[in-house]
């Protein structure tokens, strides 16, 4: 969801907006994605990791479902679906990091580490595709909402394997 708004948003909006003023309203985004990452560690540590994932995927549901009508939008319109937007990014991203690196034996935390954001780095190479393959259809917004109703049914499976796995660890104590 980060790399496709910041790579589409501009293009989506150059034909009614002055590129300073689409640099301006992308610092809504980033904004609410840099707060929300701190305050989704803060909820993750009161109500558990896998909440504030299912509510990133969620809230990025949502966003997304909003750029559907950024393309005529008013300039608070679109304030407000990049700052949904930023939120959703943001806010399950320490739960994401935090999980991947809790899931393996404290040796091989460097290596999760690693292979986390290479992952994270190929779904913003597949984001940059996807966004110069279907920029100005609708079908790059659906393949959001997708993305995003996809990543909420893994992180639903995700808790049950979080479970098999601590399960385990109790077992081989």
């Amino acid at each position: 969801m980060m790399y496709s708004t910041i790579l589409f948003v501009p293009l989506l909006l150059e034909k009614q907006y002055d590129i300073r003023l689409i640099g301006l309203l992308l610092f809504f985004f980033s904004l609410a994605m840099s707060i929300s990452s701190w305050l989704g560690g803060l909820l993750a540590e009161k109500v558990g990791k896998e909440h504030p994932i299912r509510l990133s995927f969620l809230i990025s549901l949502l966003a997304a479902m909003l750029y559907f009508h950024l393309a005529n939008a008013s300039i608070s319109y679109t304030i407000v679906s990049l700052l949904v937007g930023g939120v959703g990014a943001g806010i399950g991203v320490s739960s994401m990091q935090a999980m991947n690196i809790q899931s393996v034996k404290k040796e091989q935390s460097g290596t999760a580490s690693g292979i986390y954001s290479t992952f994270r780095y190929i779904g913003g190479m597949l984001a940059s595709a996807a966004v110069s393959l279907l920029v100005g259809t609708t079908g790059l917004l659906v393949v959001l909402c997708i993305a995003g109703i996809a990543g909420f049914l893994v992180s639903l499976v995700g808790k049950e394997k979080e479970k098999q796995v601590s399960l385990s660890k109790d077992v081989f104590k």
